[in-house]
C-alpha cells in the first residue's frame, strides 16, 4: 500500500509560498516607437495578469525583458509593465527589431530549480532542470537524494514534461521519465549490499508563476522500480515542492 505521507506533506507545504525575485535585464535595452493605436501593459507576462496601464501611438518605450510571448517595457513616465508580443509587431517591424518576434527564441527558455519533499516517509532533496521544445512540451532531468533510516539512495531521471495552460499563472502539468536508482544500505546493517535498478516515474503537479523568472512548483510522483537482485517490483510515492528559475 502506498503511503499517504507525501500527500499530507505537500498539502502543508503548499500553505507557504516562498518567493524569491531575480529579474535579469537585456544586455542592450531597445527603444521603439509605439505604432499601434494603444498598447496595454499588464502586471505580468500572461493574459491572466491584469492590465493596469496603457501607452498611446507615438510614445517611445524601452524593451527591458522578454518572456515567452511577452515583453517587459518601460514607459516615458518610468512605469513598467508587460506587453503582448503580438500587439507589438508593428512597432518592432518599424524599428527593424525582427529578431524579437522569433517565437522559437521566446519559448526555448531553460530552467534550473531545487526542491524538497518525501518519498514514502523518507526526506529527499532534488535538483531539477528543463529545456522546452515549445510552450507545452519540455525535456526534463533531475537528481534526487534520499536519506532514509536504514539506507540512502540516489535517483537520476530523464523524461518529458507537458504543461496544459501555458501563459497563465497557475499551470497544471504531467510528466513521465525513466530513472536509475542506486540504493545504499547503512554499513551497520548485517546485509549491506548495494541495490540498483531501473524505474518508471510518472507525475502530476502545478506550476505557479510567482514572478516573471521564478516558478513555485509542487508535484506528486508514482514510481515503479525493478531492482536487479529482486524478483519483484517495488512501488513508491513521492511529493516535492520547490522553486524553478527561468533563464
Amino acid at each position: 500500500m502506498i503511503s499517504q505521507a507525501p500527500v499530507k506533506l505537500l498539502r502543508r507545504l503548499l500553505a507557504a509560498l516562498a518567493i524569491l525575485a531575480a529579474a535579469p535585464s537585456l544586455a542592450e535595452p531597445v527603444t521603439v516607437e509605439v505604432m499601434e493605436p494603444y498598447l496595454e501593459l499588464h502586471t505580468g507576462p500572461g493574459p491572466g495578469y491584469p492590465a493596469t496601464d496603457a501607452v498611446s501611438r507615438g510614445d517611445r518605450i524601452t524593451l527591458i525583458k522578454r518572456r515567452t510571448d511577452w515583453i517587459k517595457v518601460r514607459t516615458p513616465a518610468g512605469r513598467e509593465g508587460w506587453a503582448a508580443l503580438q500587439e507589438l509587431q508593428s512597432s518592432l517591424e518599424a524599428a527593424r527589431h525582427l529578431e524579437l518576434r522569433s517565437r522559437e527564441d521566446w519559448t526555448r527558455t531553460p530552467t534550473l530549480g531545487v526542491a524538497a519533499g518525501v518519498i514514502e516517509d523518507d526526506p529527499l532533496i532534488a535538483v531539477t532542470g528543463s529545456y522546452p521544445f515549445n510552450e507545452r512540451l519540455a525535456l526534463q532531468g533531475d537528481v534526487w537524494r534520499v536519506a532514509g533510516d536504514y539506507s540512502s539512495a540516489w535517483l537520476y531521471a530523464a523524461g518529458l514534461r507537458y504543461r496544459f495552460r501555458p501563459g497563465h499563472r497557475l499551470v497544471p502539468m504531467v510528466s513521465a521519465a525513466l530513472a536509475y536508482v542506486d540504493n545504499l544500505p547503512r554499513s551497520t546493517l548485517v546485509d549491506a549490499n548495494n541495490e540498483s535498478g531501473r524505474a518508471l516515474r510518472v507525475g502530476a503537479g502545478l506550476n505557479y508563476q510567482a514572478r516573471p523568472d521564478v516558478v513555485l512548483r509542487g508535484a506528486l510522483y508514482y514510481l515503479k522500480a525493478d531492482f536487479s537482485d529482486q524478483a519483484t517490483e517495488d512501488t513508491f510515492s513521492a511529493a516535492t515542492l520547490g522553486l524553478e528559475f527561468l533563464f
